[in-house]
């Protein structure tokens, strides 16, 4: 039985906002000169979002893996959540900066999400998602082998990923990169939450909470902030696996279901579309800010609440942008495909 995840959708949320609480502070010191206003671990985010994205995904499909449900479900389900939108940020982006088009030979790559450096993608955060794409073709597969030979499957990736040499390719580059190991994190955690069903114990998580961030504070304080490093994604993969468990076993423990506040749970409905978009308008409002109230002439206090101001804004208009735009593209192409699969057709 699948329980409402909406402790899992909060820190979806939570993840989003970090990412542009990040890109917050690069905004903050370019157009206002305030460089104390600074979330560089913010770029975790999108480490806790490979997480999370792989306890989703077993979650949901787990099922298909062990019954070798429909491999053209799967992707077809996981090609209208992702690329349909991206293609809209992307166009987006191009129309209101004519001068970040690539050329048709880069265009055509990011529409297909091939690994590309960030200096030829228009829209930057989106090279997270050539990692998400490839986790999902080899989850496609592991539907398509079983149960099995999935953990076979993924298996053998790790060891790929723990031992490859380097090779100067670019599909390869995104299939050994360390950060898979943060996907392979959230798939365990849903493997232990659906078979293992562990019980609910604030000193158990805690404690082990603690022991892991112990682990990454000595981590960080030997080789500094390192995102890349394998000891490092392996650290910030098992910790972020632990917290996701843990908040889907709140989920699972129903008398704790009031406490995922109903506008945070709607952060995380609209995580995709704000980390997708707010590099998009956040300039903007901080260009508009600057003509306004000639915010780089300002004092640190009040250019702080001015970016909180924008933070809070930012926040807001990825929201609404999930409700007017992302959710009704969603709900539409799905009855498209609905309606196709079925052969049934309206007036």
């Amino acid at each position: 039985m699948n329980y409402p995840l909406k402790f899992i959708q909060v820190l979806r949320g939570f993840a989003a906002i970090a990412v542009l609480l990040y890109h917050t502070g690069i905004y903050a010191n370019l157009y206002f000169g305030n460089s104390s206003f600074s979330f560089e671990y913010g770029t975790l985010g999108v480490d806790f979002f490979f997480t999370l994205s792989g306890f989703i995904i077993t979650y949901i499909h787990m099922k298909d893996i062990r019954e070798r449900g429909s491999v053209a479900n799967f992707a077809g389900r996981r090609f209208i959540r992702v690329f349909p939108f991206y293609w809209l940020t992307l166009l987006a982006v191009i129309a209101l900066d004519p001068s970040t088009f690539p050329g048709w030979k880069l265009f055509i790559e990011n529409i297909l999400l091939f690994r590309l450096p960030m200096s030829d993608m228009p829209l930057k955060v989106a090279w997270s998602l050539t990692f998400e794409i490839l986790f999902y073709f080899i989850f496609a597969i592991a539907i398509a082998a079983g149960w099995k030979t999935a953990k076979l499957l993924f298996a053998a990736w790790l060891v790929l990923i723990i031992f490859s040499p380097t090779i100067q390719n670019s599909f390869y580059h995104v299939l050994v990169s360390n950060l898979n190991i943060e996907f392979l994190f959230g798939c365990f955690a849903a493997y232990v939450f659906i078979d293992k069903k562990p019980p609910l114990k604030a000193s158990v998580f805690f404690g082990g909470l603690f022991f892991l961030a112990a682990f990454i504070i000595v981590f960080i304080a030997w080789r500094g902030f390192n995102r890349f490093n394998i000891i490092f994604t392996t650290l910030m993969g098992a910790t972020s696996g632990w917290i996701v468990l843990h908040a889907a076993l709140l989920d699972k423990a129903q008398r704790y279901r009031p406490f995922a506040l109903p506008v945070l749970v709607l952060a995380g409905d609209a995580s995709y579309a704000i980390y997708l978009t707010h590099t998009v308008y956040i300039p903007y409002l901080f260009r508009a800010f600057n003509q306004l109230t000639d915010a780089l002439h300002l004092n640190h206090l009040l250019q702080s609440l001015i970016i909180l101001l924008i933070i809070l804004l930012s926040i807001a208009i990825g929201i609404l942008i999930h409700i007017f735009i992302e959710k009704p593209m969603l709900v539409f192409l799905r009855r498209k495909i609905y309606l196709f699969k079925t052969g049934t057709s309206r007036s």
